[in-house]
């Protein structure tokens, strides 16, 4: 059966968004599909790498946890689309900015089911006592060559991170009891 584990903490980290009738306009987005899709708007990021996002937003979540950079025992990072160079770690990259670079991080590459995966390995690590918890990040950068706005109809990419601090049942952060909600990730979700 199992312990319980909860959702400590999460953090995000957003771009500005830009308006489809800038894509219109430029001639990046089909006239059709629009009028379809009935998109308004899709976040943007032209500066920070898809790690970098996930560093603030795992900094925020960490923060808004109660934790400490070293009751965090495991990294799992989330990625859709290439985060950098071919064969760079970008977990690696994420744990030391984030939690320190003794934490293990791992990646997981389950398309946008990857934050999901993340919290059933979340709560088996949190199995073993001891381990007090465990951060998923997952961050996504759309940049060229990848086309945000042609790749697949009815859905436009856009660029952001999330966090989200897992914790053992009984942990509770924050200045308010009962400030983390119960998660189940298999097992009897009937309590």
């Amino acid at each position: 059966m199992g312990i319980d584990v909860y959702l400590s903490a999460i953090g995000c980290y957003l771009p500005e968004t830009v308006p489809v009738a800038e894509a219109l306009a430029s001639g990046s987005y089909d006239v059709d599909w629009a009028a379809e899709d009935r998109i308004e708007a899709v976040a943007v990021e032209d500066e920070l790498s898809a790690p970098e996002m996930a560093v603030r937003a795992g900094r925020q979540a960490l923060g808004r946890s109660g934790l400490q950079a070293a009751d965090i025992s495991l990294l799992l990072h989330a990625p859709v689309f290439r985060q950098g160079p071919e064969a760079w770690p970008s977990p690696s990259y994420v744990g030391r900015f984030v939690v320190g670079g003794a934490t293990p991080a791992l990646e997981i590459r389950q398309g946008c089911n990857g934050a999901l995966a993340g919290l059933d390995l979340a709560r088996s690590h949190l199995q073993i006592p001891g381990r007090t918890a465990v951060m998923i990040t997952c961050a996504d950068r759309f940049a060229a060559p990848f086309d945000r706005w042609r790749s697949n109809k009815g859905m436009i990419f856009g660029d952001g991170a999330s966090a989200v601090v897992v914790a053992r049942a009984g942990f509770r952060p924050g200045p308010e009891p009962g400030h983390t909600q119960r998660l189940h990730v298999g097992g009897d979700a009937s309590r």
